[in-house]
């Protein structure tokens, strides 16, 4: 199992690929890691969402795939 900071650049996770490890930490003195999402935006995380699999992508995969069920309609109309 690798560390966190032995990421290397290039790594792909989910739609994200590493750019590079940040020099800082966040307040939970985590380190953070500059991405690239596929979808072509630039983003900075923790990388232990990235390894962790909870970041997947900037926010594009709710984009790429729309509710197709209707339970997102079903919702606004019980709403109303």
């Amino acid at each position: 199992m690798t560390r966190v900071k032995d990421i290397p650049p290039g790594t792909v996770f989910g739609r994200l690929t590493v750019v590079r490890m940040l020099p800082n930490v966040d307040k939970d003195k985590k380190a953070l890691f500059e991405v690239r999402c596929s979808y072509g935006n630039t983003l900075t995380t923790q990388g232990t969402k990235l390894r962790s699999g909870r970041k997947k992508s900037c926010g594009c995969l709710g984009e790429s795939f729309p509710h197709s069920d209707g339970k997102a309609k079903a919702f606004d109309q019980a709403r109303s």
